[in-house]
């Protein structure tokens, strides 16, 4: 009834995540073991942090413990703690084994394969309102919007579509309003820009914002790059008198 367990994790994971295997160690026999030599490889994906796993030697894509006097009928529970490594590649698949030695017998057993998912990445994406003029935003003016798509993932976007989403102070002027980039590598940023105008109207001081929606092939609709300028209600009264 030995055997090597993952504690609460999907079937797909990305780089840092957690993994904690579970090991189950018992002696179902009915003789005394002695000491029994508990090897677990094929973790080189994975970083073992050797004060938070005192129980093992870590060592180089392995870590090992040996239960002294390992009595017929004795059972013994361990954990290992890992997290994903940083240089681990999109769709590796991850999947430690471990032998338990004793006395000249090995017996192995695997644990669960799981498969690395990496994504890219949008959140870091601005937008920026720029105003034509100098005193101030009112009713009618033109502003002009800078939109920043970047991508800080681990990997390539494909089909990145980005949509500007406006307040109900502001209607396009010129310009597009959506945008799509076949592929953004790592780093790369995808620049665009367009101008929108305030409504007619406007009586109160009062904010207007835009914000983006991002999708790719690889990822989910999000919102990033909130910005914001305040509109006056009133324009000063200049007449000369």
């Amino acid at each position: 009834s030995s055997g090597i367990t993952l504690e609460g994790v999907s079937n797909n994971i990305s780089k840092g995540d957690e993994l904690n295997y579970v090991i189950n160690i018992e002696n179902t026999g009915n003789m005394d073991a002695g000491t029994v030599d508990i090897k677990i490889s094929g973790v080189g994906d994975l970083v073992a942090d050797a004060e938070k796993n005192s129980d093992f030697e870590i060592t180089e894509g392995a870590a090992r413990v040996k239960l002294n006097n390992f009595k017929a009928g004795d059972k013994k529970l361990l954990n290992l703690f890992t997290t994903l490594g940083q240089d681990v590649q999109n769709n590796a698949v991850v999947a430690p084994s471990m032998d338990i030695n004793f006395e000249g017998t090995t017996n192995t057993f695997k644990a669960p394969e799981i498969v690395v998912t990496l994504y890219p990445a949008f959140d870091k994406s601005t937008t920026q309102i720029i105003p034509r003029g100098s005193g101030g935003n009112y009713s009618g003016d033109v502003v002009d919007v800078i939109v920043n798509v970047k991508n800080t993932g681990e990997i390539e976007a494909g089909n990145v579509i980005v949509k500007l989403v406006m307040s109900n102070l502001f209607v396009l002027d010129q310009g597009e309003q959506a945008w799509n980039v076949a592929k953004l590598a790592i780093g790369e940023v995808a620049t665009f820009k367009t101008s929108l105008k305030i409504i007619e109207c406007v009586i109160k001081d009062t904010y207007a914002s835009c914000y983006l929606n991002i999708s790719s092939d690889q990822t989910n609709q999000i919102e990033a790059g909130n910005s914001q300028i305040l509109v006056s209600g009133e324009r000063p009264f200049t007449r000369n008198v």
